[in-house]
């Protein structure tokens, strides 16, 4: 009776918008869309992300970068194999605000930085014709009520409703990096972490009075909003064994979140079936991160790179947030290649692809928010017509691969599509 309802309630929150493992972001600067392969990076701030240690061979001076990202999507899970739902549900509004920044002062031979943006979640998915979790848990609701003697009452229960998520994780990252020599620089930062994870249910009409008698005499289904707080650290070493290689390595720590849900209304009996209370706290870790890279000077004005990030996700807790509930992901991992070309001094082109694996499993995503594998391909332009001043525009477009779901009520099939733009600007104050 209740196994519709808690089909998706309660695994909803596991969210990631783009590149990464299941939590982790890597689309973290303009400069990213226009190559994805960035783990040697040394003459632009955004290294703070890709390279920290990096940044104490970048040359002197201040430097300060602000970017924002546009994204494109589309979310779709398709149930069409399951007799009580035969619909096809889709998310197609668009992200139009995923700000970034970064500063690093570059004082010779050590630096200091700092850097702001998202660091996991990314963004929102709004069903606005509902979602295998709205109308689930209506059927559910159906089917309660003929199980206790009131048929009636079901048939006056719709299924239209909406479904809104956001799950947005904000990050500061603050450090230092010094170069021990013309061969070696190290680097340490800690990242502050906030997170807040939402998630609204509504009905599209008023319900019917009568309804008031299994607690439905309201629009709002299932409304709930929990935060966290957490940190980690990040460690980097950065090698020029001769003049035109680099070779670069980040570790970043688990950043270790308990979410308390802050905020949790609804209809009581979904509240009761999922067992769910105002104050409940969940884990929803973002695991520990290896980045590396190699770099190669090719030609005068071609520099070429490899990267590497590998996800522990196995180390993390993922869990739901509902019944005690946990998801079990393998780890995930990504390899990139691209480039970098100076037209002249004024435009530099630059274009990279990488193939990412996720950790997912056929029981373990998200409906509404599916995690995929993918191959993407980023390309995009730097422009300096004025003097210490510097314009990213960068386009990045992922091809997901669909994949099979074993939801509670049945099999679904999981796809996505993302367009990716954007727009930087980085000033060399002296």
């Amino acid at each position: 009776m209740k196994k519709l309802l808690i089909i998706a309630l309660l695994c909803l929150l596991a969210a990631s918008l783009f590149a990464g493992g299941i939590e982790n972001k890597n689309n973290m600067s303009a400069g990213y869309l226009r190559n994805p392969s960035k783990n040697t990076e040394t003459n632009k701030p955004d290294a703070v992300f890709y390279n920290p240690a990096g940044t104490a061979f970048m040359e002197e001076g201040l430097y300060f970068e602000l970017a924002n990202q546009f994204l494109f999507k589309e979310y779709m899970h398709d149930a069409t194999d399951i007799a009580a739902f035969d619909e096809k549900y889709k998310s197609v509004d668009p992200v139009l605000l995923y700000p970034s920044g970064e500063v690093v002062w570059n004082a010779g031979k050590f630096a200091l930085f700092g850097a702001f943006g998202v660091a996991a979640g990314g963004g929102a998915a709004e069903y606005a014709d509902g979602s295998i979790t709205t109308v689930g848990a209506l059927l559910g609701l159906q089917q309660y009520l003929v199980g206790i003697g009131q048929p009636a009452l079901a048939s006056l229960v719709e299924t239209d409703s909406s479904l809104n998520l956001t799950a947005v994780i904000f990050g500061e990252t603050i450090g230092a990096s010094y170069a021990v020599n013309d061969m070696v620089s190290l680097s340490a930062a800690i990242r502050l972490i906030q997170g807040k994870i939402t998630m609204k249910a509504e009905l599209d009409e008023e319900p019917n009075a009568a309804l008031a008698v299994a607690g439905l005499d309201d629009t709002v289904l299932f409304d709930a909003e929990s935060t966290a707080k957490g940190y980690g650290l990040v460690f980097g070493i950065h090698v020029k064994p001769i003049e035109k290689l680099d070779i670069a390595m980040q570790y970043q720590t688990r950043v270790d979140l308990e979410y308390k849900y802050d905020k949790l209304d609804g209809v009581p009996f979904f509240l009761s079936v999922v067992e769910m209370e105002k104050g409940d706290k969940y884990k929803k870790d973002i695991p520990a991160m290896l980045g590396a890279g190699i770099g190669y000077q090719l030609l005068d004005k071609f520099y070429t790179t490899l990267s590497f990030n590998y996800y522990f996700n196995n180390s993390a807790d993922f869990e739901t947030g509902t019944m005690g509930n946990e998801n079990d992901y393998d780890n995930s991992w990504e390899v990139a290649l691209g480039g970098e070309y100076k037209l002249n001094k004024m435009v530099a082109l630059s274009a990279g692809a990488f193939y990412s694996k996720q950790g997912i499993k056929d029981d373990e995503n998200s409906a509404e928010v599916p995690v995929l594998d993918s191959v993407t391909f980023g390309a995009g332009a730097g422009f300096n017509f004025i003097e210490d001043l510097t314009i990213d525009v960068g386009l990045m477009k992922p091809i997901y691969f669909d994949a099979d779901y074993e939801a509670s009520a049945g099999d679904l099939t999981l796809s996505k599509k993302l367009f990716l733009v954007a727009i930087g600007a980085t000033y060399k104050f002296f």
